[in-house]
């Protein structure tokens, strides 16, 4: 007999009993009963900050390692910066303003670009 791999119906369902009727676990349940809100338009401002300098500064570094493109052609420079172009002044944006609907807009935006950024990548590697 070898050695068999995955484990058995019996054996996961003991696991998880267990598992689900730990003293670590009724303790944490405990907790998690009591109501504890999360604050995250606090945690938020206290990110953003952070968050939003150093998605800067990789577009500054993008940008700067790709300006040896520009020697060599200009349109391939801008082709390969056009996203990275596009986020800067959205980092600037949401670093400046304070106002909600500029940080919500700064946020939809970077996601819209994300994906735009996925998706032509994606099929560049095709």
């Amino acid at each position: 007999m070898g050695y068999q791999h995955g484990a058995s119906i019996p054996s996961l369902c003991s696991f998880f009993w267990l598992w689900g009727n730990s003293s670590s676990v009724r303790r944490r349940r405990r907790i998690l009963r009591r109501k504890v809100f999360i604050d995250l338009e606090a945690y938020y401002q206290r990110v953003r900050r952070p968050y939003y300098v150093l998605l800067a500064l990789m577009c500054l570094v993008g940008i700067a390692v790709n300006f040896d493109m520009m020697k060599v052609n200009h349109s391939l420079f801008v082709q390969e910066n056009l996203l990275t172009l596009l986020v800067f002044p959205l980092c600037a944006l949401a670093l400046m303003v304070r106002a909600n609907w500029a940080q919500w807009v700064s946020g939809a935006i970077l996601l819209v670009l994300n994906f735009a950024f996925l998706i032509l990548f994606e099929s560049m590697l095709r």
